[in-house]
């Protein structure tokens, strides 16, 4: 070290030692550095403060661009701009979007209620039972038809007091004093509604109960109406009204077709011509039935002379005679569990030949081999090959045909054309040079 280095050094020690280390100066040092030190403190609070609020409002501005402006996001917009409100405030704010989202849902519902009732708008329903339909606007005109309380009608024009309407098959003119319009006759309509139930085919069951294991109340075919009580009040079921008792029944859904329905006007022709058609109904059974007979004894003659046909010489000749045997008393389900065997077995053949495997069944009941019911009979074990399939089970659950339920009630009404065979198989499937009676009806040979 040098002498200059050395001197300088010196000099500025003996400057420390006069100014800064000096008693007399102790305290001013101590405050002029803690003040520098405080300055420097909060401008490094203050830089980072500014960044922090620039990263913060970068992220806000994300946000309200990315998102819809449902009701929770605007308080939050409203509070940050206005950071003035209090707590209270935002709850209030709160609160009344609530209940303008409420208020909204409301007057969404009551238009869907308004497009409802202006169905009627162009709509009346008659106040009284016997309300007269006027082919004009005069009531010394001819009457045209007749409406009773809850009847529904189009309103077409207004002419003074009239209405032209509109209903079923019937269109003339009502006076208005006599019909209801708005929402009075929606309340009138609503009395009279009905649900409609149309069977959409043949041998469907109606049973006790929502189940396919439920006692069958009775049969339906198609085109078949019941007024619908309970639609889907039970999975896969419609529950229906039994006019006749006044109770309910079951009908699988999938076999009827539901529609709302409303009374309509009728002629008056009608009431006129009741008597008339009624007469005409019973002539027709008549001949119907007379039809039947003529048919029977032709299909009869028919099957006779084919049997003798087919019969070769060393058979012993046979008829398809039909005789008349004791009526047997049966419940709903064994005339279930039979329409399901004959259908499965011969719902292709004519009636005459599902007639016969009726019979078969019946003749093994009276023999008492197979057993002493129905359903020993049905289930005796390796006889019905049909039983335990799919296509049994649906025929279970009322997928028979008419002629099928015709055939079963007339065999055990006591109509037999085979007399006392117990057996049957496919003309394919069997010789008939083994047997020594047998009857052929259709593609089925009964021995």
């Amino acid at each position: 070290m040098n002498g200059r280095t050395r001197s300088k050094l010196k000099n500025m020690r003996i400057f420390l030692t006069k100014n800064v280390f000096s008693s007399r100066f102790v305290v001013r040092n101590t405050l002029i550095a803690t003040l520098a030190l405080t300055v420097l403190v909060l401008c490094g609070s203050l830089t980072v403060y500014a960044v922090q609020s620039a990263k913060n409002g970068k992220k806000t501005n994300k946000v309200e661009a990315a998102a819809p402006q449902t009701p929770e996001i605007s308080e939050v917009i409203a509070y940050e701009a206005a950071p003035q409100l209090s707590v209270a405030s935002v709850d209030t704010l709160k609160t009344a979007l609530e209940d303008q989202a409420k208020a909204d849902i409301a007057a969404k519902e009551s238009l869907m209620l308004a497009g409802t009732e202006n169905d009627f708008d162009t709509k009346a329903v008659a106040k009284l039972d016997d309300v007269l339909i006027f082919a004009k606007t005069d009531e010394s005109s001819a009457v045209v038809g007749k409406m009773d309380t809850g009847a529904v009608c189009d309103v077409l024009t207004k002419t003074g007091s009239w209405l032209k309407i509109s209903s079923g098959d019937v269109t003339g003119y009502v006076n208005e004093r006599f019909v209801a319009q708005g929402e009075k006759a929606v309340e009138l309509a609503e009395e009279k509604h009905k649900t409609i139930g149309t069977v959409n085919t043949d041998g469907v069951c109606v049973r006790v109960e929502a189940s396919k294991t439920a006692d069958q109340f009775s049969m339906a075919n198609k085109e078949d109406t019941f007024t619908v009580i309970k639609e889907g009040s039970k999975k896969d079921w419609v529950c229906v009204l039994i006019e006749e008792t006044g109770g309910e029944a079951y009908v699988y859904a999938d076999y009827i077709d539901v529609e709302e329905s409303y009374l309509e006007a009728y002629a008056v022709e009608a009431d006129a011509e009741v008597e008339e058609e009624e007469t005409e109904e019973a002539a027709d059974e008549e001949t119907t039935e007379s039809a039947e007979t003529e048919s029977t004894e032709v299909t009869t003659e028919e099957t006779t002379t084919e049997a003798e046909t087919t019969t070769e010489a060393t058979t012993e000749e046979t008829t398809t005679e039909t005789t008349t045997e004791a009526p047997v008393d049966v419940t709903v389900d064994d005339l279930t569990l039979m329409a399901a065997v004959v259908y499965c077995e011969s719902g292709g053949e004519c009636y005459e030949g599902q007639l016969a495997v009726a019979n078969v069944i019946l003749n093994r009941v009276r023999s008492s081999s197979y057993g002493n019911t129905i359903s020993e009979v049905v289930y005796a074990p390796y006889q019905f090959s049909v039983v335990g399939s799919e296509r049994f089970q649906r025929a279970l659950a009322g997928e028979v045909s008419d002629t099928t339920l015709a055939a079963c009630q007339a065999a055990l009404a006591g109509t037999n054309n085979v007399g006392n065979c117990i057996g049957f198989r496919p003309t394919w499937n069997i010789d008939t040079s083994s047997l020594s009676y047998y009857i052929q009806i259709g593609n089925h040979i009964f021995f």
